[in-house]
């Protein structure tokens, strides 16, 4: 900052203050689009993305899948160890699934035990092999917090979509809840393919 004459009387520090605005949005908006505990997306910006990714996997007629899932007994591990112990097997189990996804794929947490994940570009075979995968990577690991020593599994619902079909996400995750609570009712620690109710008889 100069006077009248031309002498520098000051410094600004306007640049060094916007940039610093910059990084403090840049943070309340990375604060408002991850969930707070596991560090992966919400569930409004997982929407946001998914809506995206379908649009435009129906716009090229290309496929797309979902994989929703959920810890098994989670109440029972909270009741029985406590809900600091049950943060930390969300947590774990996060880091566990975001190892075996490709960088392509959608993970957020959608509910208190409950994660869903986009697959973009991948069918029906695959997106089972990749079901399979992940429920048999978090059965295999051992979780240690403390004195306590957990073996976790999930249940998984997985739906595909061919890229033809006039379809809204909020369908497709109905379709993937549905297959879920087929996989709890048939013993938990598996992966069920949504499939269309057969018709009644008449």
């Amino acid at each position: 900052v100069t006077n009248r004459k031309g002498k520098q009387i000051g410094t600004a520090w306007y640049f060094r203050e916007v940039t610093e605005r910059q990084r403090i949005l840049h943070l309340l908006q990375d604060s408002a689009d991850r969930d707070s505990l596991t560090g992966i997306h919400n569930r409004r910006k997982w929407v946001e993305m998914a809506e995206a990714e379908l649009n435009r996997a129906s716009r090229y007629r290309r496929p797309l899948a979902l994989l929703f899932f959920d810890i098994d007994h989670f109440k029972a591990i909270n009741d029985t160890n406590g809900h600091e112990v049950g943060d930390e097997v969300l947590m774990e189990v996060t880091r566990t699934v975001a190892k075996e996804l490709r960088e392509s794929d959608l993970l957020g947490r959608v509910g208190g035990d409950e994660f869903v994940v986009l697959l973009p570009e991948t069918d029906a075979g695959e997106v089972l092999g990749i079901a399979h995968r992940l429920l048999e990577a978090i059965s295999k690991h051992r979780m240690h917090f403390g004195k306590h020593l957990l073996q976790v599994t999930c249940s998984a619902g997985v739906v595909s979509w061919d890229g033809t079909e006039e379809v809204s996400l909020e369908e497709l995750l109905r379709r993937a809840d549905h297959a879920l609570y087929q996989a709890k009712n048939s013993g938990r620690n598996r992966v069920v393919m949504y499939s269309p109710d057969p018709p009644p008889l008449r």
